[in-house]
């Protein structure tokens, strides 16, 4: 029990302490990166 409970904790900071953060900005970066891509190669009338 004690070590399932252990590994638990162990999955829980490397997907929330380390995975999702990073995975979140480079979603953010990408989203950001393609606007701009868009918005300049593209430009409104």
């Amino acid at each position: 029990m004690i070590r399932s409970d252990l590994a638990l904790a162990f999955v829980v900071v490397i997907v929330h302490d380390l995975r999702m953060p990073r995975t979140m900005l480079g979603v953010c970066v990408g989203v950001a990166l393609g606007l701009a891509g868009a918005l300049t190669r593209n430009p409104p009338p």
